[in-house]
């Protein structure tokens, strides 16, 4: 397969180039922070973003299912009904 972008520099506007699962927990970091979140059932999703500290915690009320231009650094448990989540990066 011919790749026409392998060339060129990723932004933030540019298509995510891998995903992988998320697993919510209280206590890990994510192991890449997020370009983008997926959610594929509807619901809550308490995170933390990439430039709060610990403390800075939001949830986002009944997030449809889609995919978020969300830069992610925690996805929490407690609070989160979202599921099927992939971070996109």
């Amino acid at each position: 397969m011919k790749d026409l972008f392998k060339n060129s520099y990723p932004s933030l506007e540019s298509p995510g180039h891998n995903c992988s699962p998320i697993t919510a927990s209280d206590s890990q970091n994510l192991r890449y922070a997020t370009r983008a979140l997926y959610v594929g059932v509807a619901g809550d999703v308490a995170c933390i973003f990439i430039g709060d500290s610990d403390s800075g915690d939001v949830i986002i009320k009944n997030l449809a299912v889609g995919l978020w231009p969300l830069r992610l650094k925690k996805v929490l448990d407690t609070g989160t009904t979202a599921t099927s989540l992939l971070g996109v990066y």
